[in-house]
């Protein structure tokens, strides 16, 4: 089975969010195996902002594989419920045997061809999350859809 991997821009996280993070990590480990990679944010310039994002692409497009099945969390993505991130979820790494690659953008989103690279774009929520607390969001997600495709009860209806 496939490593699921996590990709985020971004520093240092605070205590409550690396626990959490950690937390989950090791939950979703008695399932399936994970990866996160961390991505330093690159340098902003007033007069070219964008650079910055075209920069931060490159390095997370240079931590993809041609076959890699890319879900890239943005505000503006489809929402879906538990149940259907866990059937998504099922579908590549289970029935396809894909590896899933989750991630989660800077503070200023992602440059066009980290959208155009991702099969998916979801959502977690309407409201805008700070980065820290969408990672954090997304591996608890990420552990419920495995406790929902293994049949265990951390799931409640």
């Amino acid at each position: 089975m496939h490593p699921l991997r996590v990709i985020w821009i971004g520093r240092g996280d605070e205590p409550f969010v690396r626990d959490g993070v950690a937390h989950y990590l090791d939950r979703i480990r008695h399932f399936q195996p994970i990866e996160t990679v961390a991505i330093r944010p690159a340098t902003r310039s007033a007069r070219n902002p964008m650079q910055g994002l075209r920069k931060e692409a490159e390095a997370l497009l240079g931590r993809l594989e041609p076959d890699h099945a890319v879900v890239l969390l943005d505000e503006r993505g489809k929402t879906l419920n538990s149940q259907e991130l866990a059937r998504l979820v099922g579908q590549v790494t289970r029935e396809q045997g894909r590896p899933m690659v989750f991630i989660v953008g800077g503070a200023y989103g992602v440059d066009d061809s980290v959208r155009r690279r991702a099969q998916w774009t979801l959502s977690l929520s309407r409201l805008t999350l700070p980065h820290q607390l969408a990672r954090l969001v997304l591996v608890e997600q990420v552990y419920r859809a495995l406790t929902l495709l293994a049949g265990h009860g951390y799931h409640h209806e």
